[in-house]
């Protein structure tokens, strides 16, 4: 299995000190923030779509085994719900054509208030370009069904772990040839955490190429060192 795990962002002045050297510049936080990890999460293009211009400014900041993964805008997931949404995916994969193979899965967040619409979803996944990689993640409950895994399944899209609690073994849905996690719970995690985090390691190892991890951000600059531990386990 091929780990990549990140941060939720990077681009955080109160980093500087804790994880970026002093004196950092935020226009070189990217590319020393990619000598240290393998891949980070873009949140930002959530509210503002992407211009050709920043991802070949990230390209140019990254190796090229560097992977973005990168959040799908807000008018796809939350105005629209996945309905009608062919023009605007495909419109926001062009923009990020600079990143050639430094693009990794595109994250598919929906909001909690859209329940199970199984004909929407086929749709959607039917109308995704081929050798683009969705990761979608569904937080109403509804969505939470074999139905929705088997059309994932089919797709070759994976369906994202967003986990909060580490006081048991999480469940990761396995639908594609890699796995999308996303660890909410703010660090540091404590020793009983980080057994339950390299259990679930173990359990993915044999069951997915790839496993894109994400570690969310926090103020104090706590999460790159969990991240550090975390690609140790790779």
């Amino acid at each position: 299995m091929n780990l990549l795990a990140g941060t939720s962002g990077y681009g955080f002045r109160e980093w500087v000190g804790a994880f970026y050297p002093e004196k950092t510049k935020p226009a070189d936080f990217l590319s020393y923030y990619a000598s240290v990890f393998r891949s980070v999460e873009v949140n930002h293009t959530f509210r503002r779509f992407p211009k050709p211009e920043l991802a070949t400014a990230w390209a140019e900041s990254t190796p090229e085994s560097f992977r973005f993964a990168v959040k799908a805008h807000q008018g796809i997931t939350h105005r629209a719900r996945l309905a009608d949404t062919e023009e605007s995916v495909a419109s926001f994969l062009k923009a990020l054509e600079p990143l050639g193979e430094r693009l990794g899965p595109i994250l598919f967040q929906c909001p909690p208030w859209f329940p199970r619409n199984d004909e929407r979803l086929a749709v959607f996944l039917g109308s995704l370009p081929p050798g683009s990689r969705a990761a979608l993640e569904f937080r109403h409950d509804s969505w939470d069904c074999d139905a929705v895994r088997d059309a994932c399944r089919a797709a070759g899209a994976a369906l994202v772990a967003g986990i909060s609690e580490l006081e048991e073994p999480p469940d990761v849905s396995v639908t594609a040839d890699f796995a999308y996690v996303r660890l909410r719970r703010d660090p540091p995690y404590t020793p009983e955490e980080r057994v339950v985090i390299s259990g679930m390691l173990e359990r993915l190892r044999d069951r997915v190429e790839t496993l894109y991890l994400y570690v969310k951000h926090d103020g104090p600059g706590l999460a790159p060192e969990a991240v550090s531990w975390i690609q140790s386990l790779g």
